[in-house]
């Protein structure tokens, strides 16, 4: 008979650990996207089984399919394996957004991740001042005014004014070019900033005209001013007398011509000629 006196018996116990990483832009615009990515790691020495990320998305964000709570499975995860998952967000408001993730596997093994995205917007403001009348042949001058009320530059800045039926340009301030029917002004404005311009037209037509401005950046909504300018006639008169025999004898007789003539560009009404002799 033979024995073995000691029994060895090797037992190798391992521990599964998840660790959940998050990434998101800091700061965007409310018409940008917003990509996320997640990537959820098994830093432990065994597997970690039915592994999971969920993330509730706060309320303002939504993914492109109209999503709010996201749910992704990792399956099984070896020791030092890895999953990447990643998602599009979109804001419907401004606003500082916390978003948090979390990861479960079975074992009640657990990790969680946040970020902190600022959604921001330009929002533009306008406002045109300008004559109520002129006449015809002279300059009208519009000012117009461009506010950025928001939280983000107004990029791209471009800001237009349609020269109306019946005029003609003739100048435009700082960067102001013609291009067509429009004077156009690009720029950027600054949070909180203003931005000032001015157009002078000369009114070529009798009638009622519409000047209209409008401004435009990425992101802003769009807006519109405009100011209507009456365009009058100037009624004007020249009145002259001759006389066709000059000198007469006693008892002769004389003849007066009298022309009267509009001068002016406006219909002369409700006139009347009178002659008083000596």
């Amino acid at each position: 008979i033979t024995y073995i006196s000691n029994l060895c018996l090797t037992v190798k116990v391992v521990q599964p650990q998840l660790k959940l990483t998050k990434s998101a832009p800091a700061e965007v615009l409310i018409c940008d996207n917003i990509p996320v990515r997640m990537v959820v790691s098994n830093t432990g020495s065994g597997p970690a089984k039915n592994v999971k990320v969920t993330d509730k998305l706060p309320a303002g964000l939504v993914t492109a399919d109209g999503k709010t709570d996201l749910v992704f499975d990792a399956g099984t995860l070896a020791a030092g394996q890895s999953r990447e998952f990643a998602f599009n967000a979109k804001a419907t408001k401004t606003g500082t957004y916390n978003n948090k993730a979390a990861a479960a596997a079975d074992g009640g093994l657990t990790a969680s991740a946040a970020t902190t995205t600022v959604v921001r917007q330009p929002v533009l403001t306008i406002a045109k001042k300008g004559p109520q009348k002129v006449y015809v042949g002279r300059p009208a001058t519009y000012d117009i005014t461009v506010t950025n009320k928001g939280d983000a530059p107004a990029a791209n800045l471009v800001t237009e004014d349609a020269l109306p039926n019946g005029t003609s340009f003739v100048k435009a301030s700082g960067n102001g070019v013609l291009q067509g029917s429009k004077v156009v002004w690009n720029g950027t404005l600054a949070p909180k900033g203003t931005a000032n311009y001015q157009v002078t037209v000369r009114a070529d037509a009798i009638g009622k005209t519409v000047n209209r401005a409008a401004a435009a950046a990425i992101c802003a909504e769009p807006v519109s001013a405009e100011v209507a300018t009456d365009i009058l006639g100037i009624a004007a008169i020249l009145l002259e007398v001759i006389d066709l025999a000059d000198p007469i004898e006693v008892g002769g007789q004389e003849t007066y011509v009298i022309t009267a003539t509009n001068q002016g560009s406006a219909v002369d009404t409700n006139i009347s000629i009178i002659c008083k002799l000596e």
